[in-house]
């Protein structure tokens, strides 16, 4: 009787492996076992503690959340084509502009998420004033000047500092989506000791498979998926990475203030970095604030194109994945964007404000750059971007 069991188990064993190689999307996740089927039983994160976690079960998803982006600094080095509504006197001084790119606001407004811009340079008071209206704030992490610029940053560390009273003083639930650099700002925020980030080098401007660390009990953004749906999100689409530096999970482990602030939810895991520790950081959520943080260009996956004619008489491809299973990725990332936003109690006292404020009323201007740090060429036919501008 024991060598028949013996056998059947080896049998389904085999057969789960054999599953795994003819779909080599499956191999991580073979040996996946359910154990979260009763999700309003499970420990939420610390940041939700003092709610009932059942208040968060039940999800208005015909609700439209508003979410206000900051603005960047316009990059130095950028111009607007000779097609461009705008004459490029107007764009010599760029630190009198600042601009959010399309391919992030059709990203959001894709779930039913309006959008609207807050401007970097605004004062504090209104800056805040614009925050105690909308139900979260994205920073989509594209200009290379937030490094430098003192007026972002500030504004940078007051959002992060909003975020802070609203969920220990308001015990109010207001999420932070940090995208493309903006993990590294606040790594160099946050950290308690230098040289945690490294320069992406050759990695930057690849494109890589993003592979989720744990099982999905794990985190709160990812809390529920069963096997299937974490496959399914977790599958062979790869993700363009156009960070100047990374951070790995072993530096945000290693460091006492970081590993109190996020923790690793995925990482690039094609960059042939031998140690999972040491690979560069895709997914991070905060522990005890809603922080969540996408270091790749996942808006670019459905919504930034290539210029194909500078693929004309070559053997290249194009850089950005845009397979369906790429699609899918990006279109349940942003509906998980978009409940988290749901959560957020605040709203306009007058709903024609939303309107008024929505960034689609900015300049939509065509921008084109030889490359993002005086030194690094962009990618193949990846000179032009369409930006909303703010002057």
């Amino acid at each position: 009787m024991k060598s028949y069991m013996k056998a059947a188990i080896s049998v389904i064993a085999l057969a789960e492996m054999a599953n795994a190689m003819e779909h080599p999307s499956l191999t991580a996740t073979y040996d996946f076992e359910v154990k979260w089927s009763d999700v309003a039983e499970k420990k939420a994160n610390a940041y939700r503690a003092h709610n009932e976690k059942e208040s968060y079960d039940v999800i208005d998803h015909s609700r439209r959340p508003v979410i206000g982006v900051l603005t960047e600094p316009l990059r130095g080095e950028m111009y607007t084509p000779a097609t461009s509504q705008f004459k490029e006197d107007e764009l010599e001084d760029t630190s009198a502009a600042s601009f959010v790119s399309k391919a992030h606001v059709q990203f959001l407004e894709q779930t039913g998420i309006r959008v609207v811009p807050i401007d970097y340079r605004l004062s504090l008071e209104e800056r805040r004033e614009i925050l105690d209206n909308v139900n979260g704030v994205y920073l989509p992490g594209d200009s290379h000047n937030t490094i430098t610029d003192k007026a972002y940053k500030a504004a940078f560390a007051h959002t992060l500092a909003y975020v802070e009273n609203a969920t220990f003083e308001d015990k109010m639930h207001f999420p932070m989506f940090l995208m493309g650099n903006s993990l590294t700002t606040l790594v160099r925020a946050r950290q308690a000791s230098a040289n945690h980030l490294t320069d992406m080098g050759k990695h930057r401007f690849t494109s890589s498979r993003v592979d989720m660390i744990g099982h999905p009990d794990q985190y709160f953004l990812f809390n529920g998926l069963d096997r299937e749906e974490k496959q399914a999100l977790f599958n062979t689409g790869e993700m363009f990475n156009m960070q100047v530096s990374g951070v790995s999970t072993h530096d945000i482990e290693s460091d006492r203030q970081l590993s109190k602030l996020i923790q690793p939810i995925a990482t690039f895991t094609q960059h042939g970095v031998d140690e999972e520790a040491h690979e560069f950081v895709a997914i991070a959520e905060g522990i005890k604030l809603p922080l969540y943080a996408f270091t790749y260009g996942i808006e670019m996956v459905q919504f930034y194109h290539e210029d194909p004619d500078a693929y004309t008489g070559t053997s290249d491809g194009v850089n950005i994945d845009h397979s369906i299973v790429a699609r899918h990725h990006a279109q349940e990332i942003a509906s998980l964007i978009a409940d988290e936003a749901r959560m957020c109690d605040h709203y306009y006292s007058e709903p024609e404000a939303i309107f008024n404020s929505l960034i689609r009323h900015e300049k939509l201007v065509s921008i084109s750059y030889e490359s993002p740090m005086g030194n690094n060429p962009m990618p193949k036919g990846m000179n032009e971007y369409d930006i909303y501008l703010l002057q």
